[in-house]
C-alpha cells in the first residue's frame, strides 16, 4: 500500500502532465495527415482515369531540388499522349497562370510507347505515368502557390478531352521528402538524358535515301548493353508523317541496330529541305534513354543534283560577294594596282598573273573541303571560320599579313632563306607577277575570307556541313570560284587592264591606304591571338560596349523569358568575325536599332564564339546555321526563332522586330 502514501497534491501534478503529453500527442496525429496532404492536391477523377499533382518535398526545399509531379493513373486500354503524339492526339498541356513565386516550371517527359490502330500509329503513355516538373522559385525563402491549367486528352477507341485546374500550396522551409519523392524519382530516372557522355546509348548520323516522291531516312543506334526493345523517336519542325521505324540488329555487331524510317512528305520542296532542318532523335532500350538533336546529310552515294544546283548558285554568289567584304577588299585592291602600275605588260603576263591567283583561291577551297572531310571523321564541330579559334593558326596569318603589309610599304628588305625565298617570293627581289607569287596571292586572299560571311554564303554552307563529301566538294569549289571571279574575269579578258585608271601619285596614296588596312588586319588578329595566350583575360563577353546590357548567351533559358512576356534577341558574335563588327558598328548600334533593344521587353542575349564553345556549336546546328554572324528574335509569336540573314541592316532588323509585335 506504499503507492497511495504520495501527497495528493504531487498526485495531481502527475496526472496534469500526463494529459498534457497525451494532449500533445493526439495533436500530433492530427498535424501528420495535414503535412502528408500538404504535398498532393486532391485526386480529379473520371470514368476513364484520375489525375493529381504532387511535389518530392513537403516544403518549398528553399530552392534545393524541388520537383513536381503530374500523376496519371489510367483504367485498362485507356493512354494519355507523348509530347509528340504521332499521327492523332496531342500531350497534356499545362499553365501556370496565377502562380505566386514560380519562377520557372520545366515539364519533362519519362519514355513513352507506341500505339497502333487501324494503321495509325501514335506515342503516349498506358496505366500509370507521372511527369517531373522541374521548379525554380522567385524567392527560395518564401512559401510557393501553384496553379494549374490542365488540358489533355485521354484515348481508347475513341478519344475524350478533360481540363482540370489544380491548386497546390507548399510553406517555405528546408527539404522534407513527401511520400510521392520515391514515385518522382522514379519517373525522373525513365526521362531520357540529352547528355550522351551520362548514356550506355549513342545516336550515329542520320542519312537522307529516296527521290522526292519516296523519302527514308536511316539511323544507327548503339548500345553498350544487348537490345531489349530499341526503339527511335523522331520529332521534326516540317510538316511531315513520320512513320514506325524498321529495325534490324546488325549480325557483325550485335551492339548496333539500324533503324530506317519511311517519310510521307507534303511536297518536293521537303525533300531539300530535310538537309536543313534538324530532327530530334529519342533513342530508347529498355530502361535506357537518349534524345539528340541531328540534321540529315545525304545519301552519300547519291547527290540530288536538281536541289545541288540551287545551292551551287549561291555558294557561286556568296564567293563573289567576299570580295567586297573588309577581310578580303585590301587584297584585289592590292592586286588591281600593281597591274596599274605595270600596265605595260603583255597580256600573257597579265593572264597568267590572275589565273595564278584564282589557281591559288579554289586549290584553298579544296584543302578546306580536305579540313572538312577531317573533322566529319573525327565527329569534331564542324564551322565556317573555326579556325579561327585555334591560337597557332592565327599566329601563322599574322605573320604572312605583317609579312604583306612591309611588303606594301617597301620595308620587305630583310632577306629570307634562300629556302623560304623560293616558296614565299615577296621581298623586291621577287620576279614581277611570278606564278608562285599570285597564287600565294590567292591563298592569302583565301585565309583572309574565312572569317567572313556573306549573303547566301551562310546557306550554301549549311547545306554543305550537313550534305555528303561529293556534295561538301562540289559547294566548296563553287565558293572558290566565286571568290574567284574578279581574277578569272581579267585573265579572260586581259585586254580590259587598259581600261583602268593611269598610274600617278594617287595609286601611292591608295597603296598606303591598302597598306594600313592591313597593318589594322594584323592588330586585329594580334589582339585575337593575345585573348587565346594571356594568362589572365577578363571573359565578360563584350563587356567593353556600355551601350547594351547583354546577358550571358543560355538558350535553354529562352521559353522562360516568352513565358515571362519578353522578346529575347540573340547575337552570335566574335573577336574574329569582321562581318560581326561591321553588323554591329553600322546596324546594333545606330540611334533607330537602339531604341527597339532598349525596350523594356526586350532581352540581350551575346555568345561570344571567339573560342570554341559546343553549346553555340549545337545550338547553331539546330538553327541550320555553321558560321557567324547569326542573329534571331525570338517571340511569343515566333517562339521558334525568327532569323536574320548574315548582313544587317536597319530595315531588317525593324522589320523582324514589327512581325514579332
Amino acid at each position: 500500500m506504499a503507492i497511495f502514501s504520495a501527497p495528493l497534491s504531487q498526485l495531481h501534478r502527475i496526472s496534469a502532465a500526463l494529459k498534457a503529453v497525451f494532449l500533445l500527442g493526439l495533436l500530433c496525429l492530427a498535424a501528420y495527415p495535414a503535412w502528408a496532404q500538404a504535398a498532393a492536391t486532391s485526386w480529379q477523377e473520371n470514368p476513364q482515369g484520375k489525375v493529381r499533382l504532387v511535389a518530392n518535398s513537403l516544403t518549398t526545399g528553399q530552392g534545393q531540388g524541388l520537383t513536381l509531379g503530374l500523376q496519371f493513373v489510367l483504367e485498362p486500354s485507356w493512354h494519355i499522349y507523348w509530347r509528340n503524339a504521332g499521327d492523332a492526339g496531342y500531350g497534356p498541356k499545362l499553365k501556370f497562370d496565377g502562380s505566386v513565386n514560380l519562377q520557372n516550371a520545366d515539364m519533362r517527359w519519362p519514355a513513352p510507347v507506341r500505339f497502333s490502330f487501324g494503321g495509325i500509329e501514335t506515342i503516349g503513355y498506358h496505366d500509370q505515368v507521372t511527369f517531373p516538373i522541374a521548379v525554380t522559385l522567385a524567392d527560395v525563402n518564401a512559401p510557393l502557390t501553384v496553379n494549374l491549367a490542365l488540358d489533355y486528352l485521354t484515348c481508347a477507341d475513341i478519344c475524350i478531352p478533360y481540363q482540370y485546374n489544380l491548386r497546390l500550396e507548399l510553406p517555405a522551409g528546408p527539404p522534407i521528402a513527401s511520400a510521392e519523392a520515391e514515385l518522382i524519382r522514379y519517373f525522373q530516372d525513365q526521362v531520357p538524358t540529352v547528355d550522351a557522355s551520362k548514356s550506355n546509348l549513342a545516336i550515329g548520323d542520320v542519312w537522307r535515301y529516296g527521290t522526292k516522291q519516296q523519302a527514308s531516312l536511316r539511323v544507327s543506334g548503339f548500345s553498350a548493353h544487348p537490345w531489349q526493345k530499341p526503339e527511335l523517336l523522331l520529332e521534326s519542325a516540317l510538316p511531315i508523317g513520320i512513320g514506325r521505324p524498321s529495325v534490324r540488329i546488325d549480325p557483325t555487331n550485335p551492339n548496333r541496330a539500324e533503324f530506317t524510317v519511311k517519310l510521307d512528305l507534303t511536297g518536293p520542296e521537303q525533300f531539300a529541305e530535310l538537309l536543313q532542318t534538324p530532327l530530334t532523335l529519342t533513342l530508347l532500350n529498355g530502361g535506357q534513354g537518349l534524345t539528340q538533336t541531328k540534321t540529315p546529310i545525304a545519301d552519300p552515294g547519291q547527290i540530288q543534283w536538281a536541289a545541288l544546283l540551287g545551292i551551287l548558285g549561291l555558294a557561286l554568289l556568296g564567293g563573289l560577294i567576299l570580295n567586297v567584304m573588309p577581310c578580303v577588299l585590301p587584297v584585289l585592291s592590292i592586286k588591281l594596282l600593281q597591274i596599274i602600275g605595270k600596265q605595260d605588260l603583255d597580256r600573257a603576263w597579265v593572264r597568267r598573273g590572275f589565273l595564278a591567283s584564282a589557281a591559288g583561291i579554289v586549290f584553298s577551297f579544296w584543302l578546306l573541303a580536305l579540313f572538312v572531310f577531317a573533322l566529319k571523321q573525327t565527329g569534331m564541330q564542324l564551322g565556317w571560320g573555326i579556325q579561327f579559334q585555334n591560337p597557332y593558326f592565327i599566329g601563322f596569318l599574322l605573320v604572312v599579313v605583317l609579312a604583306f603589309a612591309a611588303n606594301v610599304f617597301g620595308l620587305f628588305e630583310i632577306r629570307l632563306p634562300g629556302a623560304v625565298a623560293r616558296i614565299v617570293p615577296l621581298g623586291p627581289s621577287a620576279k614581277p607577277h611570278s606564278v608562285r607569287h599570285e597564287f600565294l596571292l590567292g591563298m592569302f586572299a583565301t585565309l583572309l575570307a574565312t572569317p567572313c560571311s556573306a549573303p547566301f554564303l551562310g546557306t550554301a554552307l549549311g547545306f554543305a556541313f550537313a550534305a555528303s563529301n561529293a556534295e561538301i566538294f562540289f559547294i566548296f569549289t563553287f565558293i572558290g570560284i566565286g571568290l574567284a571571279l574578279p581574277y578569272l574575269a581579267v585573265s579572260v579578258f586581259p585586254g580590259s587592264v587598259r581600261y583602268l585608271p593611269k598610274p600617278g601619285r594617287w595609286m601611292g596614296r591608295v597603296k598606303q591606304i591598302m597598306g594600313v588596312a592591313l597593318i589594322v588586319t594584323a592588330l586585329w588578329l594580334g589582339g585575337i591571338l593575345y585573348s587565346h595566350i594571356a594568362p589572365v583575360i577578363v571573359t565578360q563577353t563584350h563587356s567593353k560596349n556600355e551601350l547594351f546590357q547583354w546577358q550571358e548567351f543560355a538558350p535553354e533559358e529562352i521559353p522562360a523569358m516568352l513565358a515571362d512576356g519578353k522578346m529575347v534577341f540573340v547575337d552570335i558574335t566574335a573577336d574574329w568575325c569582321l562581318t560581326c563588327k561591321v553588323n554591329e558598328k553600322l546596324v546594333l548600334e545606330s540611334k533607330t536599332i537602339q531604341d527597339l533593344l532598349r525596350q523594356p521587353d526586350v532581352v540581350l542575349m551575346r555568345g561570344d564564339w571567339t573560342k570554341a564553345d559546343p553549346t553555340i556549336g549545337a545550338y547553331l546546328k539546330t538553327k541550320g546555321r555553321y558560321g557567324i554572324p547569326f542573329n534571331a528574335l525570338y517571340s511569343a509569336k515566333n517562339p521558334g526563332g525568327d532569323l536574320l540573314p548574315e548582313l544587317l541592316t536597319e530595315g531588317l532588323v525593324v522589320d523582324v522586330f514589327a512581325r514579332a509585335k
